[in-house]
């Protein structure tokens, strides 16, 4: 890991609280933004709320809207389709085509690797504290 991690935020999308609380408080801990929801709904409310997303971590499997339809609604906006989206999941089977996957249970190691990949940039980053 560098020593500088993004300025923009993760989003972490999940209706397991314990999960947005574990990637929450690892990730925090070294030193990246981030922003949770619950469910599809609220996902959408956050990148319309969040001025710089580097990485959103999504569930397909939730109430209220799913990791499907949030998939959809990200591609047909202009800005949600530029982010990048990974696929946490205990159902891998299930990820639509040309979408990337974070299998559950998820390696730590692999989560903070796929987080330096996508949200460590020196350009946009500033010193951990």
């Amino acid at each position: 890991m560098t020593s500088a991690p993004c300025v923009g935020a993760v989003l972490v999308v999940d209706d397991e609280e314990d999960t947005r609380e574990l990637f929450r408080d690892l990730l925090e801990a070294h030193g990246y933004q981030v922003a949770t929801a619950e469910d599809g709904v609220q996902a959408l409310a956050m990148v319309s709320a969040t001025p710089k997303i580097c990485l959103v971590i999504l569930d397909l499997l939730m109430p209220n809207m799913d990791g499907f339809e949030v998939l959809d609604r990200l591609a047909a906006d202009p800005r949600g389709s530029r982010l990048v989206v990974w696929v946490s999941t205990s159902a891998p089977d299930r990820v639509p085509q040309g979408i990337r996957c974070l299998p559950k249970p998820v390696d730590i190691g692999r989560l903070l690797a796929l987080v330096d990949e996508h949200c460590v940039n020196d350009a946009v980053c500033e010193p951990r504290p």
